[in-house]
């Protein structure tokens, strides 16, 4: 079986790259690459507008978007001070205060910074990689006050990332959202939840199985597991989950 058969490469793409299109155009066209990868953390906004020409070429052909959608993790560590840009909102002009950058950084890839990009290309397909991280997950368990997403201007960072996903998901303006659970699941205390949210249809339809198994072997076998979850979420959701949606995700 060729690699092409088994693995579905993504192009990294970073606006302070230039010609960023015509790299992503000749990774898609000439090398069969399936999609784009982006890691706002890094030290870019989501919704930067040099990022839109990418978003239009993505939405034109389906092509399928995944973003890092944790808070932590690999971020920006260059010196916010030598930024003015970035802390110049690059749709609304707001001017933000520096703060320490793995608080800075939580909020160049908040989900709501995508409603932004998908105002304008309601079509695209986006997915949220780890459904917003452990750690909001563990909040939205423990904190019955814990904050949801406004949907308007005033987007508060703060507010839970998996309330913010869901709505976007629940959004009929927007009915190519999805998210996964990759390194999340490492988490057992998810799983409950997760089976609660499989009971909505919409969300059900846009939830992927993923395990991130880099990240996931640092704290437990991937083939562990992924074989428990398996178990814990039955054979119909999983199927439902690994792959009729991702297989919706990706064309195949």
């Amino acid at each position: 079986m060729e690699w092409k058969e088994r693995v579905f490469p993504f192009v990294p793409i970073d606006p302070r790259r230039h010609n960023i299109l015509d790299f992503l155009k000749k990774y898609i066209d000439d090398h069969e690459f399936k999609g784009v990868k982006l890691y706002p953390a890094l030290g870019y906004w989501a919704c930067d507008r040099r990022l839109f020409p990418v978003y239009e070429y993505c939405e034109l052909n389906q092509i399928p978007i995944i973003t890092h959608c944790s808070r932590g993790g690999v971020y920006f560590k260059g010196h916010l001070k030598q930024s003015p840009e970035l802390l110049k909102h690059p749709i609304t002009g707001a001017t933000l205060q520096p703060e320490r950058n793995r608080i800075f950084t939580d909020r160049l890839g908040d989900p709501d910074q995508f409603r932004y990009v998908l105002d304008e290309y309601p079509e695209l397909k986006i997915d949220f990689a780890h459904y917003g991280g452990g750690d909001d997950w563990l909040h939205y368990l423990e904190d019955p006050w814990q904050k949801s997403d406004s949907g308007g201007e005033d987007r508060d960072v703060s507010a839970n990332w998996v309330h913010k996903i869901n709505n976007l998901i629940r959004d009929p303006k927007y009915p190519n959202i999805y998210t996964d659970i990759s390194y999340t699941l490492h988490d057992e205390r998810i799983v409950p939840l997760l089976k609660m949210f499989l009971n909505d249809e919409t969300l059900r339809n846009h939830i992927l199985f993923g395990t991130d198994y880099y990240m996931l072997e640092q704290d437990i076998a991937e083939r562990e597991i992924a074989i428990k979850f398996r178990f814990w979420i039955g054979e119909q959701d999983f199927k439902q989950l690994a792959e009729t949606n991702n297989n919706r995700l990706l064309i195949i």
